[in-house]
């Protein structure tokens, strides 16, 4: 919320985008490397 405030509203939509983008790289990070490893699936 605190960011929206300091940001033009048309930017919101980027930016949650953004960072929604980001937490799913990193959360799947781990996932990645583990089916990775396992062969595959």
């Amino acid at each position: 919320n605190i960011v929206r405030r300091s940001v033009p509203t048309g930017f919101n939509s980027t930016l949650d985008t953004a960072f929604t983008n980001e937490v799913s790289s990193l959360t799947a990070t781990p996932d990645t490397r583990w089916k990775a490893r396992s062969g595959g699936l």
